[in-house]
């Protein structure tokens, strides 16, 4: 599928691959694409080659993380120990183990709207801070307890 072929381009920017990724657990979880079939394709993906810290890759165990896929756990340790897992962003093998055995996942308890489609783009766009009034976010000076120093006034203090 092209969705695939985004995902496995490596000339693609990374973000732009797990937003790609991203869309498998949008599938499945909207009825279009079965548990089975998203745990085959991250499983095909696990056996292709990855680098050390891997963007995708560790996006890749992100995603099983959500999907709670105690089915890939081999291929996951095997990204850990060859290093392809970035540690700072997702933690390090035992983390990851902890936060598998968690009871809940968001994910599949419907809770973390993050996979869900779109059924009305205005309200799910509303709530984005770009699209609010920025006088919304304007305080007045006489709400903070202290005056707000200017540039100007900065300027004039020895140091």
């Amino acid at each position: 599928s092209l969705i695939n072929k985004l995902i496995e381009d490596e000339n693609v920017y990374d973000f732009v691959r797990s937003a790609a990724l991203d869309s498998w657990l949008c599938l499945f979880r909207a009825g279009l694409k079965t548990r089975d079939e998203v745990i085959a394709y991250f499983k095909r993906l696990f056996e292709l080659p990855a680098g050390a810290e891997d963007f995708l890759r560790g996006s890749l165990v992100w995603k099983c993380l959500d999907l709670k896929a105690v089915e890939l756990l081999p291929e996951i340790e095997k990204s850990y120990a060859e290093n392809q897992v970035e540690e700072m962003l997702m933690g390090d093998w035992s983390e990851f183990q902890k936060l598998l055995a968690e009871e809940n996942s968001r994910f599949l308890d419907g809770s973390d709207t993050q996979y869900d489609l779109v059924d009305d783009m205005i309200s799910d766009l509303e709530r984005w801070h770009c699209f609010k009034n920025p006088k919304e976010f304007m305080r007045e000076e006489s709400e903070f307890s202290e005056p707000v120093p200017n540039f100007a006034a900065a300027q004039n203090l020895v140091w």
